[in-house]
Formats: C-alpha cells, structure tokens, sequence
C-alpha cells in the first residue's frame, strides 16, 4: 500500500500462477489480503486442485475467514464470498496457513514486489463492490479532494506548518499538559504574538529578542528557551527523529 494506492499479488511456481491487481485507491489493507486471498482460492479452483494451502502473513484475516466473523469484519461481504468459493471445495482437503512476513523468503519477496509494480498501473482492476468497500473509496475520495484544498489554498499560518494526518493524536499526560501541547500547535497561546490578535498586548513582540512571539519562535528560535531547546535537540538525536516544529509538537 502507497499513499492510498493499494496494490495485491498472488504467486504459485508449482502452478505457474503469478497475477497481480490494482485495487481501487483508498481500499484497507485489510481488505487487500482478503483479497488476495479470495484470488487464490479461486485460483486453486479453477486449477482444478485436489488440495491447496493459502499462505498469508495477515493473522486477522485468517481469523475472521475461519470463524465466519462478518459482524466485527470491515468488509464481511467478501469474507462471507471466501467461505462460499471454500464450501465448493469442499470436502476435499484445504489449508489457510499463517506465516509471519519474512523478507528473507524469496517468494514473499517477489509477491511483495509484484504487489508494488501492481500499483503502478493506470486503471484498477474491477472488484465486486458492497457498502463497506464504496464507503473506503469515497472516504480516500474526499480526502484526496480536502487534502488538495488545504495545501492549494493556503489561508492562515497553521496550514503553511502542518500537514494533514489521518492518524489523531494521543497522550497519555495530565488534562492541563494537553492543553498546554494543543494551544501551542493551534497557534492560539498565551504568547504575545496571540494576545496582541486580540488587542491585548501592544507590538506581538518578544521582550528578549524584540520579533514577534508566537509559538514557533518560542520553541524554535527565543533566547530564553535557548537551554529547554538544547534538551529538546539531544533528546530527538537519540530518538533518531527529525528535528523540526512540526515533530516536536507530534511527539
């Protein structure tokens, strides 16, 4: 999966079977491996085979295969599709294995790469559709279409800085510490540059640098966070993080 494109591969030497797909953008990873795995045992099917095993590295999905799980699965139509294509094989022999991803194994390796160069290509592949796969299309949908008009026109201070994530933010800090870290990051503190939007201090300026005080000179560049500052920087060396006022802030 690469930016919300999502690309799925199947692969069987014995059987001379390597195929690939491009899903429809802003499809889970969840439902990727379902369907990657609903290909091979179609696959195998259509093979003819006496028996096969399906391998995935994914253990929630084979979890939810093998106890018909549709009421807690984000996309139980095409769990409810597999346990079908199973009962046609049935009563001959089958296996739906578990293997922890390893980038030592040649093969995993190659369906991995075949899975990347499938994402590449101009026009996904056609998949049956319920409501649960049209909702993660649409969802990708409006994102794509919010995230353009947030870097494309650019209106206040805040979206020069961030840059949108689909992932919230959580500490696990004392109520008045949050309040503090998002007062910050929303650029609406207590800091001079904050108070004089509202009429409540004269210039917005520093007392010790004399430039505006806002939350990013307070933490990035102001003498008298120059010792906080230093902590700060030792501490995202040892952490291997990128030093920047978005991170700290992230952090």
């Amino acid at each position: 999966m690469r930016e919300g494109k999502v690309g799925v591969a199947i692969l069987c030497p014995e059987l001379d079977l390597r195929c690939s797909f491009k899903l429809p953008d802003g499809l889970s990873i969840y439902f990727a491996e379902v369907f990657a795995i609903l290909s091979g045992i179609k696959a195998a099917l259509n093979k003819n085979c006496d028996k096969f095993a399906i391998i995935s590295d994914n253990f929630r999905v084979l979890d939810d295969i093998m106890s018909s799980n549709y009421s807690l699965s984000p996309n139980p139509f095409i769990i409810f599709q597999i346990r079908q294509e199973l009962l046609k094989h049935a009563p001959k022999p089958y296996l739906l294995k578990w293997l922890p991803g390893d980038k030592s194994q040649t093969n995993l390796k190659q369906i991995d790469t075949m899975a990347k160069e499938a994402v590449s290509k101009i026009s996904s592949d056609l998949i049956d559709y319920s409501i649960n796969e049209a909702l993660q299309v649409v969802d990708e949908w409006i994102w794509n279409l919010w995230l353009n008009r947030w870097t494309q026109n650019i209106s206040c201070v805040y979206q020069g800085l961030y840059y949108p994530s689909k992932k919230p933010l959580y500490w696990d800090l004392p109520r008045h510490q949050e309040i503090t870290i998002n007062r910050l990051r929303l650029l609406q503190s207590k800091l001079k540059a904050c108070l004089h939007k509202i009429g409540l201090h004269e210039t917005g300026l520093c007392d010790s640098c004399g430039t505006t005080e806002n939350s990013y000179h307070f933490i990035m560049e102001c003498n008298v966070t120059t010792p906080l500052r230093s902590h700060l920087k030792s501490y995202f060396a040892q952490i291997n993080k990128v030093w920047t006022f978005q991170t700290i802030l992230s952090d």
